[in-house]
């Protein structure tokens, strides 16, 4: 659950920041700050892959101890968080 709360916080945030400086709005100053702002973003998107990987293994070991209906629960909302992952990246 950890795992999967860090990467969704992570994703979050990344979602934020994206938000914040995507709108090609602003004087060259701003516009070049926006620019840096999404190349650290992309820069970082291995961090999420990394969060991401270790919480769909994690949910795979979890899921071989849990009973059937938990196990469906982890693995839809593992899928549903690697299909934001994978629109967002």
């Amino acid at each position: 659950m950890d795992l999967f709360n860090d990467f969704n916080s992570w994703l979050r945030n990344a979602k934020e920041r994206l938000s914040k400086n995507s709108d090609p709005v602003g004087d060259s100053t701003e516009i070049s700050s926006k620019l840096v702002q999404l190349k650290v973003l992309q820069a970082e998107l291995p961090e999420g892959q990394l969060k991401l990987d270790a919480a769909l293994v994690k949910g795979r070991e979890t899921c071989r101890i849990v009973d059937v209906e938990d196990c469906e629960v982890i693995e839809r909302d593992l899928a549903a968080s690697a299909e934001e992952f994978d629109n967002y990246s």
